[in-house]
């Protein structure tokens, strides 16, 4: 039986090779053949078939070779339909072809940004009229600015301390009204030098992950302004078509830096509060100059260009909306930087008589190490005895200019420090990676939420005048009464609520509630009351957390976190919204009863 079918398989095989063998000489045998039809010329008078004579042969050619013209002429007219080719095409010369980057912005863009020329104003004319008596300095491009002098305030807000110091004295007085509206234009309370406030700052805005091997994203900035990041990090490198952005000797992804900026002013409002953009300059002279030339044609009359040489005290905020500023090097970036010039001295050497427009940027390492040359330990402490020399320096610096923290170049995975020391230090831009959602961001977003999120916050008068009283003890008392939907399981959940105070050392105390056993997990009550008393409740924060036991009470899982200053708070019944670990909002809450009492 297998011989058969080995047989039976044999033939099918060598049926199939014959059947190939004989398609592959078929078109040989399929050729069409010529006609078998005789004409009657070709036939002799015997009947016979004679040979093709060869006029005969030659005239059969001569109309195959007219007929294949006939049909290449055809296909060539259809072509020509089809396409229509000019008669002459226009040569280009090669100052039309830029052949590399150098040469394409060597076309576009004109000479070196002009120096400072003098102009005369109305200022400059002597009291005479006869002429001007001393010339004033202006850009050439600068639109009309001028610094308006704010007028003397009747009120005084009861952040503001009843002393100022005699270089602001004309910005403030005593007192200004007691309900503030932080949104509105005229408030009063942006009428302050720049150095009075904190100002919400980012850094590597750039970036949406890591500093090895992230994103870097135009979306990233616009997430900033949206959150009304008033300070925005530019991390600037030389690129084959132009300055790119991206964390230098990294895996990170790189973006245009012209885009980038075209992208901010299209998202800035004009009546917004000014913006402040840190240039971490990496870029050659030659594609700095591009840029130079590239932000004065993108921001135009939104860049804030004035002379500072007059300067005794930094503009206010109501002073400067609608402008950005640029934080740069002076010597690099020439008259684009004016009231926040990077400084060139050491670190060690920030007490020095400086100028107001000079901007100390230092990381949080740094900062902790200038603590420690004065023998504080921690910022904290500067706080915790009266009469510190050292603490009255470090405030007289941070009343009269800027002072930016940023996170150590340990932090390659984008984590945050703990702002509070640097904000209790009187720090103004203590500079965070907002696309890292964690605990510090939440405390440091807690000091912008409770001014209606504007950017600038008044920093408390303690830091602004050493003539105020640092006796500033209260108790505060919080009832824990009951949560609502903390959790969406079905199963039966044990839960307690963390309160933990955060600042002044002497100040940092925490305390939790017994676990509720409640039926369903979801609406747990607690009804336990408990008390702190704070030293310095303007530079203390309240952090919430209810967190559920896991593991017979080994492990402690975070449900929510909600962070207030100590300022904020309001007596009576309160309705706390909770966060999840990416301050995203819940739909959960826990009440709370809330009582100060004033110890001093």
């Amino acid at each position: 039986m297998y011989e058969t079918i080995l047989e039976l398989v044999g033939f099918i095989v060598w049926g199939f090779i014959c059947s190939k063998i004989i398609h592959l000489f078929w078109p040989l045998n399929s050729a069409p053949k010529p006609s078998t039809e005789t004409p009657a010329s070709a036939i002799n008078a015997d009947g016979i078939q004679s040979e093709p004579s060869e006029q005969q042969t030659a005239t059969h050619a001569d109309c195959l070779l007219l007929n294949l013209k006939d049909q290449t002429d055809k296909n060539e007219k259809k072509n020509h339909e089809q396409v229509e080719i000019p008669e002459t095409i226009p040569e280009r010369t090669l100052d039309q072809i830029p052949d590399t980057f150098k040469d394409k912005i060597t076309v576009t863009i004109p000479e070196p940004i002009p120096e400072r020329i003098p102009v005369t104003t109305a200022s400059a004319i002597n009291a005479d009229g006869n002429g001007p008596s001393q010339p004033e300095f202006r850009e050439k491009k600068v639109h009309e600015q001028v610094k308006i002098p704010v007028e003397k305030l009747e009120t005084v807000p009861e952040r503001i301390p009843e002393k100022i110091p005699e270089t602001f004295q004309e910005k403030i007085t005593e007192k200004i009204p007691e309900t503030i509206n932080p949104t509105r234009r005229e408030d009063r309370y942006y009428d302050y030098p720049l150095s009075f406030y904190y100002i919400k700052s980012s850094h590597n805005t750039y970036l949406l992950g890591n500093q090895l091997i992230g994103e870097s994203t135009i979306e990233a900035y616009r997430r900033a302004l949206l959150n009304k990041v008033r300070c925005l990090e530019i991390d600037l490198h030389d690129g084959y078509k132009g300055p790119v952005i991206y964390h230098g000797w990294t895996l990170t992804s790189k973006i245009s830096a012209v885009d980038v900026l075209k992208d901010i002013a299209a998202n800035y409002q004009k009546d917004d509060l000014p913006l402040i953009l840190d240039l971490e300059d990496h870029l050659s002279d030659f594609q700095r100059n591009y840029l130079k030339r590239e932000m004065l044609d993108i921001f135009k009359d939104s860049l804030y260009l004035q002379d500072t040489k007059e300067f005794k005290s930094l503009p206010s905020p109501n002073e400067l909306r609608g402008k950005i500023i640029v934080l740069a090097d002076k010597k690099k970036w020439g008259s684009l930087v004016n009231i926040c010039q990077k400084d060139d001295h050491q670190h060690g050497d920030i007490f020095s008589n400086r100028n107001v427009t000079e901007v100390s940027s230092l990381s949080e390492h740094t900062f902790k190490g200038i603590l420690k040359s004065l023998k504080v330990k921690i910022v904290d402490r500067m706080f915790g005895g009266s009469g510190n020399i050292n603490l009255e320096r470090f405030r007289d610096v941070t009343k009269r200019r800027l002072i930016r923290v940023y996170p150590g170049a340990d932090r390659q995975f984008s984590s945050n420090f703990n702002p509070i020391s640097a904000l209790n230090a009187g720090c103004q831009l203590v500079a965070l990676n907002v696309q890292t959602r964690d605990s510090h961001l939440a405390v440091y977003d807690s000091l912008f939420r409770e001014n209606g999120n504007t950017g600038f916050v008044l920093k408390p008068a303690t830091l602004l005048n050493s003539g105020v009283s640092e006796n500033n003890k209260r108790r505060i008392s919080i009832k824990v009464i009951k949560g609502k939907n903390l959790t969406t399981s079905k199963k039966l959940v044990d839960t307690f609520v963390s309160l933990r105070i955060e600042g002044v050392k002497a100040d940092e105390k925490k305390n939790h509630t017994k676990t509720a056993k409640s039926a369903d997990g979801i609406n747990p009550e607690w009804n336990q009351t408990f008390q702190f008393d704070v030293t310095r409740s303007e530079l203390d924060f309240l952090v919430i957390k209810v967190k559920e036991t896991q593991y017979m009470g080994l492990k402690n899982h975070t449900i929510g976190t909600h962070v207030i200053p100590i300022a904020n708070l309001t007596e009576g019944l309160q309705t706390v919204p909770l966060e999840d670990k990416f301050l995203r909002n819940l739909n959960a809450s826990i009440k709370v009863e809330i009582s100060i009492k004033d110890l001093t």
